[in-house]
């Protein structure tokens, strides 16, 4: 009997030990949900380090190929899962969290080395996303036009930095928001060597030129270039061409996909607007134009216009309207430029009527009309006084643009 007892008080004894361990594990996975840790705050997460150094240039990117490669340990992203961290189900998330992300990086340039492989490059090209550009890159160190000067990550930073205020400036100007942009991504490919440039245009462009420069104004809304110190020789005049062409992206993707080629009043001149918004000078002209541009002027092209129209020796508005974007000689670009001048100044808006009517293959006579109310003959004697009254022959370049910067 004594036997028997005692076989039974083991038994209760097993039973209830295992109802402990039952009602223990909740506990102390409760206990372990509620540790705090002094390491990361009780977050999962502590700051990347890497990060931190190229905070000022990555903020506001969203994938750099340079950060993502170069940082094995934390990919770029701003912090990393807490080694030390005393609370287990939380580190265990954040290190979900962080595969995913990681992965997501990876696969990213993953993608973007694939155009590495089809230029043929010899380096690994530096590959950027921001919120409405894509960049491919490999232009080496330069000086800046602020005097610093710039290897190629932080080069790379410094354009895409500027397109985006570009980006905003021309919205903000024109009155437009993405809402009326059929396209808000657009794709920049800059190489240092002509050969490398000359294949993505054929590849990403869909355009074969002899000079390794061509742009898909549309979707895919593509500009490919190359860096030609013999005819841009400064950071500014590489700035310059980026305004010029970059300026055809954004307009051919404004309410429907076409470009403004028909019109080069549109397509020159509002390209040729935006560079002397910026610099007080227009020195880009797109592919191979109208003369071999001897008699070119980059500069005062205010006061070009305005001797023009007083000597009564400038081209009758009518025969540069009816022009196509790449069919003007050098005396036309500072009068179409002009003429989109002064619809800024009417109104930026309904330049973009204006663009628009072109865009949808009608006659610039009726762009104007529907635009701006009046005839071309009455356009172009308003334009004229207003030339008269607003331009100066004698005022340096930089005047246009603390005109143009009150807007």
């Amino acid at each position: 009997m004594k036997s028997f007892f005692t076989r039974l008080e083991v038994m209760w004894a097993a039973a209830a030990f295992g109802a402990l361990l039952l009602t223990a594990a909740p506990i102390a996975n409760a206990q372990d949900k509620g540790k705090l840790c002094p390491y990361c705050k009780t977050t999962g997460k502590v700051a990347n380090e890497f990060y931190e150094t190229y905070k000022h240039l990555e903020e506001k990117a969203k994938y750099c190929s340079f950060c993502i490669e170069k940082d094995k340990a934390g990919r770029g992203l701003p912090w990393v899962p807490c080694k030390r961290c005393k609370n287990k189900p939380l580190q265990a998330k954040a290190q979900a969290e962080f595969a995913l992300l990681a992965k997501e990086r990876l696969d990213w340039v993953a993608a973007r080395r694939k155009i590495d492989e089809e230029t043929k490059v010899r380096e690994p090209l530096l590959h950027l996303e921001t919120e409405h550009f894509l960049w491919a890159w490999n232009i080496p160190r330069f000086k800046g036009s602020d005097k610093k000067s710039y290897d190629m990550h932080r080069g790379l930073h410094l354009y895409a930095e500027r397109m985006e205020k570009y980006y905003d400036d021309w919205q903000r100007v024109h009155k437009v928001t993405d809402k009326d942009n059929v396209n808000t991504k657009h794709q920049i490919f800059c190489y240092e060597s002509q050969r490398a440039s000359t294949k993505a245009c054929n590849l990403y462009a869909q355009i074969a030129t002899p000079n390794g420069k061509a742009s898909k104004q549309g979707n895919p809304s593509v500009y490919v270039t190359w860096w030609d110190r013999s005819k841009r020789p400064t950071d500014e005049d590489f700035h310059l061409e980026l305004i010029h062409n970059v300026n055809h992206l954004f307009t051919a993707t404004y309410k429907n996909i076409w470009w403004l080629h028909e019109c080069a009043v549109a397509y020159e001149g509002g390209s040729h607007w935006w560079e002397i918004y910026y610099f007080g000078r227009a020195s880009t002209r797109c592919f191979v134009e109208a003369d071999s541009g001897a008699a070119w002027r980059d500069y005062k092209w205010q006061s070009v216009v305005k001797k023009g129209v007083l000597a009564d020796r400038h081209p009758e508005i009518s025969d540069v309207l009816t022009k196509p974007g790449t069919s003007l000689n050098s005396v036309e670009h500072p009068y179409a430029w002009s003429y989109i001048d002064y619809m800024m100044h009417l109104d930026p808006h309904k330049v973009m009527d204006f663009y628009l009517v072109i865009k949808e293959k009608k006659h610039p006579r009726e762009a104007i009309k529907k635009a701006f109310g009046v005839s071309i003959p009455k356009f172009e004697a308003d334009w004229m006084e207003w030339v008269i009254d607003t331009y100066s022959i004698k005022a340096e370049s930089p005047a246009i643009p603390k005109r143009l910067r009150r807007r």
